[in-house]
């Protein structure tokens, strides 16, 4: 019986695994916005917002708050590209729930010029993107988070970001403190890495580790290891 049942949940934690994606959102390309605006993510999927040019960030707010940060909110950090430097960088944030999360950029005026999106927008109801976007419009300012959080950030080319390793191609991860370790998790744990056909760094999924984790603490537990 505890064979099955482990194999049983090894079945479920795959399937996670095989079903988990990362939806690229691209930051400011064509004018003050992010690509898609509108959002869809499942459970154990990851959102990964590309910044290749200009002065941005994401932020996690809320609706009824337009351009003003969540309690905890995740946030990028100010990333900055100046015309013609060569480089872009990722900030990739986990999805661990279904609920809906209102997304601006603090910079500037730029949220309420429009610079706003919605992972997973309810299904019914007033709480629109139109609707946040329009009340963003008349938000009296921009506030952020005090550190970045929430995420984890891969840097190509010669770009230096205030709060994370300026070397090229290298990967961190903001803890709520705002602390970060070049090419480590928030654990101090490096995440594995391969190189792509680009020569891109790409980081595991956090998926995989949290499959990894549930299939060892479930053979650990029914005796198999």
């Amino acid at each position: 019986m505890p064979s099955s049942i482990y194999y049983l949940c090894s079945l479920a934690l795959a399937g996670t695994l095989a079903s988990a994606r990362t939806i690229t959102v691209m930051v400011a390309q064509g004018g003050l916005n992010f690509t898609p605006g509108t959002i869809r993510a499942q459970t154990g999927d990851e959102v990964a917002f590309v910044f290749t040019r200009g002065n941005h960030d994401v932020t996690l707010g809320e609706f009824d708050r337009p351009c003003q940060p969540a309690p905890n909110a995740f946030w990028s950090g100010t990333i900055t590209i100046p015309s013609g430097l060569n480089g872009n960088a990722t900030f990739t944030i986990p999805i661990r729930d279904t609920e809906p999360k209102w997304i601006y950029c603090s910079f500037g005026r730029h949220c309420q010029n429009g610079m706003v999106g919605v992972i997973n927008p309810p299904s019914e109801g007033d709480n629109t993107f139109d609707a946040y976007k329009s009340a963003a419009e008349e938000a009296p300012e921009s506030n952020r988070p005090t550190a970045i959080n929430g995420g984890s950030l891969i840097v190509r080319g010669d770009l230096e970001i205030p709060g994370f390793p300026g070397n090229s191609e290298s990967s961190s991860t903001g803890a709520p403190t705002g602390s970060a370790t070049n090419s480590a998790t928030a654990s101090g744990t490096p995440p594995a890495t391969q190189t792509g056909n680009a020569g891109a760094t790409i980081q595991t999924s956090g998926a995989l580790g949290a499959v990894m984790a549930g299939l060892t603490v479930g053979a650990a537990w029914f005796g198999l290891i």
